[in-house]
């Protein structure tokens, strides 16, 4: 109304409504281009025989001839805010415009793989070059500064995450006595739709604390690993010497 757009207005006068179906098929496209980007998204609509390159044939299918300009009336009267919404505090929902998203997005990422018994859990950073908030400093790993999430996966697939903005869960945090970023991973255990996997980690997620925490819990998850530095509750024998540069030559 605002734009003097659809039916009597100047632009897009053959707008029609958009039906739940077509909203989750736009959004899904979005998706496709971040998966596989094409210099304009429109290229997606045309078949591969006429675009091999670019072309895609379940989108010309979907969305038909009519797709391109059908996208460009969802780019302009499509908004996934809610004005009326109160903005909760960001200390305890860094993420509650994602929210919903990223709750959907482990539903189904956790359905889509039926686990194994062996697991592992590290870090994964999502790079990028603009400003925000929560980016950190990554000075370690070739991808540079970004966020960073705690992510369980099995043979390179990524099962469950918790981003590390996120405030940890106080059941384990507080009442148990764990550490963020260990109470983060006893989260994902619990998640597991079953009991009695091994788990792979690294120093720096690895204690006795965090062990015992790990097995007397819900899904009784074995770990095992390196040890840094510090004990952490392990005894000397379990340390290893760290070799120098030349030694390794």
């Amino acid at each position: 109304m605002l734009a003097n757009a659809g039916p009597g207005g100047i632009i897009y006068q053959d707008f029609k409504p958009f039906t739940p179906q077509e909203v989750k098929q736009f959004l899904a496209l979005y998706i496709l281009q971040g998966l596989s980007p094409s210099p304009q998204i429109k290229q997606k609509f045309k078949p591969q025989h006429e675009d091999p390159v670019n072309g895609n044939d379940l989108c010309h299918k979907v969305f038909k001839r009519s797709g391109e300009r059908r996208h460009k009336m969802f780019k302009a009267f499509f908004s996934c805010q809610d004005p009326m919404k109160i903005e909760p505090p960001r200390k305890t929902h860094p993420n509650w415009k994602i929210d919903n998203f990223l709750a959907h997005l482990q539903s189904i990422s956790m359905e889509a793989w039926v686990l194994g018994r062996r697991i592992s859990v590290d870090e994964q950073t999502v790079g990028f070059k603009g400003n925000h908030a929560d980016k950190q400093r990554i000075s370690y790993k070739r991808e540079g500064d970004g966020f960073l999430i705690d992510a369980l996966c099995e043979d390179g697939y990524t099962y469950t995450i918790f981003a590390r903005n996120m405030p940890a869960p106080k059941k384990k945090n507080i009442d148990r006595r764990i550490s963020p970023l260990n109470a983060r991973v006893l989260f994902m255990f619990d998640q597991l739709p079953s009991k009695n996997h091994v788990c792979g980690l690294d120093n720096l997620y690895n204690s006795v604390k965090f062990c015992r925490e790990a097995y007397i819990g819900k899904n009784q998850i074995m770990v095992h690993g390196v040890r840094g530095r510090v004990n952490r509750g392990l005894p000397a024998s379990c340390s290893y010497q760290h070799l120098r540069h030349e030694a390794c030559q």
